[in-house]
């Protein structure tokens, strides 16, 4: 065992040493020495020692001066980890050229001993490799910085050098530059000989173009802040129109006699490879300063500023600041009078403002009316959408305010929404105004801002909108983000803003939660601040009055809507107005249990409406045990159709409903069911809430007895169904406890002005319970009688209807009469209210 072991061990110990014979170990001699890598250009454009095309006369031979150099190396014992080049200029001194700014120095010990030993580079020098980041470097220090992970090797296998092919003062040149590039291999060894080009590169004149950013003012007045917009472009197609530098100077021009007046030296921009060079921000308080052509009166001077503008290509080129084209315009000019007092004007945009909670939603997306996307979450199986604000009056104590509401819960979220005067325009160019109710058209962007002191037609001043300043219930809006006191901003009299620049994360909206949507009365403002650092003279400003949530238990009395529209013959507004009292009077409620409100305020404050027409407001409707709703004019369809969002949250949160209407029940009905219809897309019809709630069909199958008051006047009562007391029509003073009496009624003796429900096959088109029938005259009345098909046509047709809801809508009642209470007997109707009443208790 011991002998096969020492044998074993033997032929290992052989093994080894053949080894290390084969590898050359512990041996000298250059069979075994690096072989040196090898690198040649693969592009062909200027030459070298050894490549000269024979199309090239290299004493004048000229090639545009940016150039895209390609080479290739490869190592014949090894591999190439890296390249390094550098450009020359025609003395062979390193220079720097545009694209690559940053290049090495002994000093910077980036360049290793094995070039600073080397004698096959280009000229005496060792220096002016570009410097690159390390692979993987987080480039967090710019490569000037010695804390920077930078390197002059590189894995690039070609580079777009930009050759100088200018003078000293920036004119055409052809210049002479040599390209070098070398390569290392795995064992830190360079080539032999480096591989380089040498050209003569040309330049054409570039063109300079010079505008703000909201356009050219072409000698109009501007504002004491705008912000001068460049460009450059070359006029060879094969030449990226990238410049090195803009620079521009100001000159004050003499506007009788044209004549330069004064002048600024040239200022630049901003440095070389800063990405907002082409932009420069000129005011009263820059460096140069924007100075004024108007005195504070509105005086005018007699001068015009005049901004020139020049463009240097990455060859170093300047561009030629009298240039004029073709059309005799000079492109690199911008002419203006500069006049202080111009301001911005701050909007809320309230098409673009939602409420979003369990007591502000609606259930369908009005694509009509929102702008955008409204925002929703799902609820009981079904998509909740945000709706705007509501608007109502409120009591304070400085008196009757308009505010918008809404109702508290939990969940509750307030979307803002503003802007500026000119951001938008409407399809017709017009641009909108600073009135609520009005101001959110959105068809086009215009992006410019306009003077909120202007007189006359709007002015556009050619600023831009820099800043927002926020308050919420009188003090800074608070963000997070933004607490540091450099946010901040104190008026004159204390007040004290939030100052947001316009790309912060807020930009133009806000969401307000219920952690900061207590009940009670809240307030939101915002203004606008400028390049000129003026801002809006007055805020926009938001009263948002959150109501806390009423259940049905607590609800009482009753809210009588008046939405008739006054008429000497058809609705009398005092008469209509105290027969409606009088009937009140039957409930016994005491005075603080009554409201009454008038749509059109003929004799009380009228409501206010949104841009949506809408004017009643859940947080008023919660409040009451019964809403009364009538619009007895048949000369008027009424705003029903307006109002389905609060009506809708009104029936859903246990509410109940009471209407009278008229002939035109119809269409203020079919109003509401052909909104929905065209706000589902793909022909889909949503739930539409409010009329599964009343009982009447989506697609409501109603009809008239007469098209006007004159016709068909066949109706002289509407039959009680189910102990609900009749209800006699009201034609003459006999008997009669109203004093006003229709003179056309009187007449014929008879009501026209019903509509009701179709029937198919002997069933009405509702899915409540009838409640009430139409009492038609017999054949034989003497006073315009029906015939006999008419009558049967029309009598006992269901003209009022009682719907009562399950407690998905918290047991919520609806009442519909679709003829005229106020037309009616005095007394009937009040027993009809009465018999409601006591329903609902």
């Amino acid at each position: 065992m011991n002998n096969k072991s020492s044998k074993l061990l033997a032929i290992i110990t052989l093994l080894a040493i053949a080894a290390l014979v084969v590898t050359g170990c512990g041996k000298s001699g250059n069979r075994f020495d690096n072989r040196l890598p090898v690198i040649s250009i693969s592009s062909y454009e200027g030459w070298n020692d050894d490549f000269v095309p024979a199309i090239v006369d290299t004493s004048s031979h000229e090639y545009l001066f940016q150039q895209s150099v390609y080479w290739n190396a490869s190592d014949p014992d090894g591999v190439v980890t890296g390249f390094a080049f550098r450009v020359l200029d025609e003395n062979m001194n390193p220079i720097i050229t545009p694209g690559y700014e940053y290049t090495s120095r002994i000093e910077d010990n980036l360049i290793p001993d094995v070039i600073l030993n080397s004698n096959s580079l280009l000229g005496s020098s060792k220096e002016g490799w570009v410097i690159h980041y390390k692979s993987g470097a987080t480039q967090e220090y710019p490569l000037d910085d010695p804390r920077a992970s930078r390197t002059i090797w590189t894995s690039q296998k070609y580079a777009v050098i930009n050759f100088p092919a200018a003078d000293s003062l920036g004119n055409p040149d052809s210049r002479i530059s040599f390209f070098e590039v070398i390569a290392i291999d795995n064992r830190g060894d360079i080539v032999a000989k480096s591989a380089w080009r040498k050209l003569r590169a040309q330049s054409n004149i570039p063109e300079c173009f010079l505008s703000t950013t909201k356009g050219n003012p072409e000698g109009e007045d501007v504002g004491t802040g705008i912000i001068l917009k460049f460009t450059m472009k070359e006029r060879n197609p094969f030449i990226t129109s990238d410049a090195k530098s803009f620079s521009f100077r100001i000159q004050k021009i003499n506007e009788l006699t044209n004549e330069i007046e004064s002048q600024t030296d040239w200022i630049y921009t901003d440095s070389d490879n800063d990405p907002s060079m082409d932009e420069f921000l000129l005011t009263a308080k820059t460096n140069p300063p924007l100075e004024p052509d108007y005195t504070e009166d509105g005086t005018f001077l007699g001068t015009i500023t005049r901004v020139v503008g020049r463009a240097e290509n990455l060859a170093g080129v300047y561009s030629d600041e009298n240039e004029v084209t073709a059309g005799g315009v000079r492109v690199s000019i911008v002419e203006f009078k500069v006049k202080p007092g111009f301001k911005p004007r701050t909007l809320l945009y309230h098409k673009k403002i939602y409420g979003l909670g369990d007591y502000h939603f609606e259930d369908y997306n009005d694509i009509n009316n929102n702008v955008d996307p409204a925002p929703s979450f799902l609820s009981g199986g079904g998509i909740k959408y945000g709706t705007g604000l509501f608007r109502e009056n409120l009591e304070t104590d400085d008196g009757l305010q308009t505010v918008y509401s809404v109702v508290y819960s939990s969940n509750l979220k307030v979307y803002l929404r503003w802007g500026w005067w000119g951001e938008y325009v409407k399809d017709n160019g017009e641009y909108f105004t600073h009135v609520d109710a009005d101001n959110s058209y959105f068809d086009k962007k215009a992006d410019v801002v306009l003077s909120d002191n202007s007189s006359g037609s709007p002015v556009n001043y050619y600023s831009e909108i820099t800043h927002f300043h926020l308050r919420y219930d009188n003090e800074p809006f608070y963000f997070p983000a933004f607490s540091d006191p450099e946010y901040f901003v104190t008026d004159d009299d204390g007040t004290t803003w939030l100052r947001v620049p316009v790309s912060s994360p807020l930009r133009q909206s806000i969401v307000l939660t219920s952690d900061n949507l207590s009940p009670g009365l809240h307030r939101f403002e915002v203004r606008c601040e400028d390049t000129q650092e003026e801002y809006s003279d007055e805020p926009a400003v938001l009263d948002l009055y959150v109501h806390p949530s009423t259940p049905p238990s607590q609800r009482q009395g009753i809210l009588v809507v008046d939405d008739d529209i006054p008429h000497v013959e058809y609705s009398p507004e005092t008469d209509v107005d105290e027969i409606y009292a009088n009937m009140v009077s039957g409930l016994g409620l005491s005075a603080d249990q009554v409201q009454y409100v008038d749509y059109n305020g003929n004799d009380s404050t009228p409501l206010p409406e949104d841009f949506r027409k809408r004017r009643l407001s859940y947080g008023l409707l919660q409040n009451y045990k019964l809403v009364l709703y009538h619009s007895d004019n048949p000369n008027g369809v009424g705003n029903l159709k307006c109002d389905i969002d609060a009506l809708t949250l009104y029936l859903r949160n246990g509410g109940n409903l009471m209407i009278s209407h008229s002939n035109r029940f119809r269409e203020d009905i079919e109003g509401i069911s052909k909104k929905l219809l065209v706000s589902a897309s793909d022909g889909y019809l949503p739930p539409t809430i409010l009329l599964d709630a009343m009982g009447i069909p989506r697609e409501p199958q109603f009809s008239e007895v007469g098209a006007s008051i004159a016709a068909n006047p066949f109706m002289i009562k509407a039959n009680g169904q189910q102990d609900f007391p009749d209800i006699n029509l009201r034609y003459t003073d006999e008997g009669s406890t109203g004093v006003w009496i229709n003179s056309i009624i009187e007449m014929r003796e008879g009501l026209s002005a019903v509509a009701y429900f179709n029937e198919e096959d002997g069933i009405p088109q509702h899915y409540g319970e009838s409640i009430y029938t139409l009492g038609c005259k017999p054949v034989d009345y003497p006073v315009f009688p029906p015939d006999q098909e008419q009558y049967d046509q029309y009598s006992g047709r269901t003209i009022g209807m009682r719907k009562v809801n399950d407690n998905n809508f918290l047991n919520s009642r609806s009442y519909l009469f679709t003829f005229p209470l106020s037309y009616m007997e005095l007394e009937d109707s009040k027993n009809l209210l009465i018999k409601v009443w006591n329903e609902l208790q």
